[in-house]
């Protein structure tokens, strides 16, 4: 296998199981806001802007993923947000 397939399937793979991770969150924590996502979110960010130690590749596949998941799932979140508003107009 090719290592761009390897990068490829490795953020596929957190991208989806952190996606699930929310999910789970939402479902059956109660006290899981958008707050604490958009928390999560944050310091994603704040990971991916201190490469002090040199994470290398892998390091800036997985949080690369793990950014795009949870901007995804906020995205998804507001979407839902959306929908209950109009619905009670």
């Amino acid at each position: 296998m090719h290592l761009d397939e390897l990068h490829d399937r490795k953020y596929r793979q957190v991208f989806e199981d952190t996606c699930r991770f929310v999910i789970q969150q939402k479902s059956s924590n109660p006290n899981f806001t958008l707050e604490d996502l958009e928390y999560l979110l944050d310091t994603a960010y704040m990971r991916a802007g201190n490469d002090w130690v040199g994470r290398g590749a892998v390091g800036d596949i997985l949080n690369s993923a793990a950014i795009a998941a949870y901007e995804h799932m906020r995205a998804e979140w507001r979407k839902e947000q959306q929908r209950g508003t109009q619905k009670k107009i």
